[in-house]
């Protein structure tokens, strides 16, 4: 199973903008005892707060949040470190759903998508026969669920899923998709995450985060890397039309179908092994060439794994190199608050293929940067 990166942290500094994140959302600081407690902090710390602020509800929210920015009582340790996911979560705990919604919501787009099907029956009802594909995706934690309300109490496991990782959602779609009682759901979904594009598309989210925008000379590399993968298979399919180890056509046809069956019917049409791979590159993103390795390996065809390989270090060249280091320089600088929502603004002539290139591979070195 894949890792899903901790959630960005947040720091003594950001103490004003969550309160105002948290009266902007209705919470006036009810039961701060109990929010304290599943922040992480002990009852001995909530308890000194409490006498020092005694009737003063305010005063208890706002060192009950700066002691949980500030770490204290091993914060780090129980609860991974302050975060907005884990501020949701606590607020959850002690019933305050309405304000959590909001929350997801305001910081979380793919949320606030998820949130729009929430009370769909038919959807809360099909779950609980998909709750093997639903555990296979990190959808949810565990499979066994009372009988009764499980439909609801895997739809809660989704949503915490979501907001951790708002990739789940595509992954939440995609299974959706597939069941025939839910696949219109699914497609409707999967419509709306495509539309999202956080990381491109400035103009779909609220003001507030960060706005990188990306050189046109870094632009003009994806473009570039783009033909090279085309060119790329243009050389694999030429060494294995005629290299005598190499796959059948129809041995190619039928393993891409069973991997993906919507190309089912445009593999029907391919004639040859470059309009086969020409298909499988459009369906390709630039740092997964897998379809292709998995041919090149079977049938070990060492001169196409000399082509492979370099095309896959120039992929990491732009990655660890021009990519990585334009998104940090900025990244770096910014607050946690900032890069729970990021934006990366691009030539506007990039068209969707490309698009889609840099949401992948900036996802990817996020990710990175947040681990460090």
């Amino acid at each position: 199973m894949t890792s899903v990166p901790s959630p960005p942290e947040l720091e003594i500094n950001d103490l004003v903008e969550v309160l105002q994140l948290l009266r902007r959302h209705g919470y006036s600081g009810v039961k701060c005892f109990d929010l304290g407690l599943y922040l992480g902090l002990s009852p001995t710390t909530l308890d000194v707060i409490m006498l020092n602020h005694k009737g003063d509800i305010e005063s208890c929210l706002r060192e009950c949040l700066a002691k949980w920015l500030e770490k204290a009582d091993k914060v780090q340790e129980t609860k991974g470190g302050p975060s907005i996911y884990s501020l949701v979560s606590a607020l959850r705990k002690i019933g305050m759903n309405g304000v959590a919604d909001k929350i997801d919501m305001d910081r979380h787009p793919a949320c606030k998508i998820l949130a729009r099907y929430t009370s769909k029956r038919s959807l809360v009802s099909a779950l609980s026969q998909l709750v093997i594909v639903l555990y296979a995706a990190e959808l949810i934690k565990e499979m066994t669920l009372p009988a009764k309300k499980k439909g609801r109490a895997l739809l809660i496991q989704i949503k915490e899923a979501v907001c951790k990782d708002l990739n789940k959602l595509e992954s939440f779609a995609k299974i959706l998709s597939g069941n025939a009682t839910t696949a219109e759901i699914g497609n409707t979904i999967m419509k709306a995450y495509r539309e999202l594009d956080h990381l491109i598309e400035g103009n779909v989210l609220e003001e507030g985060g960060l706005k990188i925008y990306l050189p046109t000379s870094v632009t003009k590399e994806f473009k570039m890397l783009r033909l090279k993968l085309g060119q790329t298979l243009f050389k694999v399919g030429s060494i294995m039309m005629r290299n005598p180890q190499a796959p059948h056509i129809d041995n190619i046809k039928y393993v891409l179908g069973a991997y993906d069956k919507a190309l089912r019917p445009q593999l029907a049409q391919c004639k040859d092994v470059h309009e086969i791979l020409q298909l499988a590159g459009d369906n390709s993103s630039l740092d997964d060439i897998s379809l292709l390795e998995f041919f090149i390996d079977e049938f070990n065809i060492e001169e196409a794994k000399v082509v492979i390989q370099e095309y896959k270090e120039a992929i990491e060249v732009l990655k660890e190199n021009k990519l990585s280091q334009c998104l940090n320089e900025q990244f770096s600088r910014a607050s946690p608050f900032e890069y729970e929502r990021i934006t990366i603004v691009i030539d506007k002539d990039a068209n969707e293929v490309i698009l889609r290139d840099v949401r992948r591979l900036s996802s990817a070195v996020f990710e990175d940067l947040l681990k460090h």
